[in-house]
Formats: C-alpha cells, sequence, structure tokens
C-alpha cells in the first residue's frame, strides 16, 4: 500500500531521528513509538496562537512546529513558561502571558549550534552569537519532546551540523559580555532541572 504524503513525511522523519540520535543521546528509545506532531499546543494556548500568526509571523513564513517550552533565565535561573515555534527561517520564543510578546526571533543563520546533553534529559542550550547582544547570551530551555522537537529543526535547516551533543558532567553557557555560566549535568531517580543551591549552578538531574 501507498503511504501518504503526510506518512511519507513522517517516516523521513523518524529515519532522520535515527541517524541523528541513535547511540548518541538516551531518550532517543522513548521517541520510537510515539508519533512526531507538529503542535504541541494545547487549547490554553489557542489566543497565543491565533496572536502570533495575526501579528508575529510574517508574510510568507508559515509554522512547521510549535511546543511549551521552560525557558531558565541566564542569572539565577528562573524558571519561565514559554512557547517554541519554528518556521521556515526562524525560531521564535514567546511569552505565555496575556501579552503573548516576542521574546526572541533567532534566524537559523543566526543560531550558532543547538547543545544538548547524551543523557535523558530535556535540556536544550540555544548558542548565540556574542554580536546579537540583545539577546544577551545563550538561551537555555526544556524542551518536553526534545527528540521530535530537534529533528524538526534539523529536517527544516538541512543542517545536523547545527546539533551538538555533549557526554560531559558540566557544560557552559555564554552570559553577555564575554562571561560564562556553568550547567551541571547528573543522573539519579528524580529527573529535574534547578538551581543548585550549593554551587549556584543549574543542576540538570536526568533519570539513568
Amino acid at each position: 500500500m501507498a503511504l501518504s504524503q503526510e506518512d511519507k513525511e513522517h517516516f523521513e522523519l523518524k529515519i532522520l531521528a535515527e541517524s541523528v540520535f541513535k547511540g548518541k543521546k538516551k531518550s532517543y528509545a522513548r521517541s520510537l513509538g510515539p508519533r512526531f506532531l507538529t503542535d504541541r499546543l494545547g487549547a490554553e494556548h489557542k489566543a497565543l496562537r491565533q496572536s502570533f500568526t495575526n501579528n508575529i509571523l510574517p508574510s510568507g513564513e508559515n509554522m512547521k512546529y510549535a511546543t511549551p517550552v521552560i525557558k531558565y533565565d541566564r542569572h539565577g535561573y528562573k524558571p519561565r513558561e514559554r512557547v517554541l515555534i519554528l518556521t521556515e527561517n526562524a525560531v521564535y520564543i514567546l511569552d505565555t502571558l496575556k501579552t503573548f510578546k516576542l521574546k526572541h526571533r533567532l534566524p537559523y543563520k543566526a543560531i550558532k549550534e543547538l547543545v544538548v546533553t547524551r543523557e535523558s534529559d530535556n535540556l536544550l542550550i540555544v548558542r548565540i552569537p556574542p554580536e546579537l547582544k540583545k539577546d544577551k547570551g545563550d538561551l537555555i530551555l526544556e524542551v518536553p519532546h526534545i527528540i521530535e522537537a530537534l529533528t524538526k529543526a534539523i529536517n527544516i535547516t538541512s543542517n545536523p551540523n547545527i546539533l551538538k551533543i555533549v557526554n560531559t558532567e558540566s557544560v557552559s553557557h555564554k552570559l553577555v559580555g564575554g562571561k560564562e555560566g556553568v550547567i551541571e549535568v547528573r543522573t539519579g531517580t528524580t529527573p529535574a532541572i534547578s538551581k543548585n543551591p550549593q554551587s549556584g549552578h543549574l543542576l540538570v538531574v536526568a533519570s539513568p
């Protein structure tokens, strides 16, 4: 039986995910069964989606992927609810509060790399060149369906080299002015991303 165009595209995404993540990121196995979706926004995001389409999305651009995410402040690591949207040309980060304010628009060509750990966590660091001063350094995100989201981004950009998978106990993130922060990566029985009160670093605990 011939595959529909939608099923064919989905099959190709799954093959891409395998080539990028198999044996390299521990959460890959969990992505095998479930179908990849293009829209993870719930009914509570209906107004945000409408506002984005009507007021922010440039003519000629289309939403290719959308998901709720948590953004961590670079100083203090306070978690904030955001929505991440991918189009053909850029990554958008929106505030989920009433104004649905556009917090970031990053054209793919302006992103140095997308950094993840090899563990089963959902941490994503979006490395931004220092010349983009208004963005004040790298973005630190927690992305719920991270294999799905990154496979979509790689498929849109046709650039698997944008992704860097690190196998270290700590990873740095850039702050404005050339300074750096540190993110610690550990495994444990209670997965979480939170500030380590001892070190002051962001601590990522991934399930073994």
